[in-house]
């Protein structure tokens, strides 16, 4: 855990406060490597059980989980790097105390890197405009769908607090203009290349949907239906309630994975899938193949068309078995460029010297356009400092921002 000794640390970095697919934990691994003291910080075990540095328990609300993880992992931390959704997230009205713990972080000097993810930003007008795939209207607890002036809030939020605004491709990326590609990591040492074709004369396909409504698993069920009523060849499972380790054990013995059909991209299941050289089937909008100019090796499928194209690849299996490797190969190679862990920390490490560095920017302006919405007053001013320290009393923040100066201060002597 511990930074190389022979290495000068370059400052203390915070990944936290979500398990976001056991990105937050690779990051910082590699991370430590290039002399930065980075842990990940995470709330709750969740359902496939990544690995984090600091695990604090998610019992009691919210914003009591979360405000442990904040107080007590955020020690020293001179940058804190926060994934998807706001610790203190409220629902879909923006009340106190949302935005408190960023307030905090910044008031005591930390600098913010915000990493966006995909729902907490994607504006769902926009989204239903461009996308004929959507899930927006499926209305289930496992959807969690942030309704637009909720979005438009927490923009100007981020706009006024957050030092850098990351996301993790393109498709993310049409929602926040100004904010940096730093795509999914994943530690391409840890896994080795598998490839296809090696089990048996028949395709092996794996479908692991974390939301089924989200990857469209219903359209995959019933393409998979058919194609078994009509006699095919081929051995398919779906991969539920299962740990991330159980899951991969599963896609190292699989041919195809299908990843999602709804979404526009693809997500860290698809590009484990990439790394141990599998064939990988899921729904790509234009801005992610425009992005990677033709070089990504997903087959682009949807819910109209994903029976069809599995029937392809099932009939030609063993006559187009060279082409299928070669695609797997393709696979690692891609994700060996555009994925691996070193290569995206050396990217983060470039952005934190130069944040790091410079003085950090406030937009009063569009602090005061969020907090009217957040009081709902037209017009905000300096007199509400006194109901930000108030809520900050009240979920214990003050005691992070004194260990944030005297961590700092110890470190500037040091």
């Amino acid at each position: 855990m511990e930074v190389t000794e022979t290495l000068k640390i370059k400052g203390h970095v915070i990944h936290g406060f979500q398990q976001s697919a056991g990105q937050p934990s690779v990051i910082c691994k590699e991370l430590r490597k290039l002399g930065w003291n980075a842990k990940s910080v995470c709330v709750g075990t969740g359902k496939f059980k990544y690995d984090s540095d600091l695990q604090f328990s998610s019992k009691g609300t919210r914003i009591e989980s979360y405000g442990r993880a904040v107080g007590e992992g955020c020690d020293g931390a001179h940058i804190i790097h926060i994934h998807g959704a706001p610790p203190f997230y409220t629902g879909e009205h923006i009340k106190p105390p949302f935005g408190m713990e960023l307030s905090g972080m910044r008031f005591a000097g930390a600098k913010i890197i915000y990493h966006l993810r995909g729902s907490e930003i994607r504006d769902s007008n926009l989204v239903k405009k461009i996308n004929p795939f959507h899930y927006l209207h499926a209305n289930e607890k496992s959807v969690k769908n942030f309704p637009h002036h909720w979005q438009n809030s927490f923009k100007n939020f981020l706009h006024a607090f957050a030092d850098r605004v990351l996301v993790v491709d393109a498709e993310v990326a049409r929602y926040y203009s100004t904010a940096t590609i730093i795509n999914r990591a994943i530690d391409i040492d840890q896994w080795k290349y598998k490839g296809v074709g090696n089990t048996s004369d028949k395709p092996v396909i794996v479908h692991a949907p974390s939301r089924r409504v989200v990857k469209g698993s219903e359209y995959i069920l019933n393409a998979v239906d058919n194609l078994e009523k009509a006699g095919l060849s081929f051995d398919f499972h779906i991969l539920e309630n299962m740990t991330n380790s159980e899951v991969r054990e599963k896609l190292e013995n699989a041919d195809i994975v299908i990843d999602q059909l709804r979404i526009g991209a693809y997500g860290v299941l698809a590009v484990e899938a990439m790394a141990l050289g599998k064939i990988v089937l899921a729904y790509l909008d234009d801005d992610i193949i425009d992005h990677y100019e033709g070089h990504c090796p997903i087959i682009n499928v949807n819910r109209d068309d994903i029976e069809d194209q599995l029937r392809m690849l099932i009939i030609n299996w063993s006559k187009n078995i060279d082409k299928m490797k070669d695609i797997g190969e393709r696979s690692r190679d891609f994700c060996e460029q555009v994925h691996c862990s070193k290569k995206i920390a050396r990217k983060l490490d470039k952005i934190y010297s130069e944040v790091i560095d410079q003085n950090s920017r406030f937009r009063k302006d569009l602090f005061y356009s969020y907090l009217s919405i957040f009081f709902g007053k037209e017009k905000v001013d300096y007199t509400v400092s006194s109901v930000i320290i108030k809520q900050l009393k009240k979920v214990k923040i003050l005691v992070l921002l004194v260990r944030f100066v005297r961590n700092r201060k110890a470190f500037k002597q040091s």
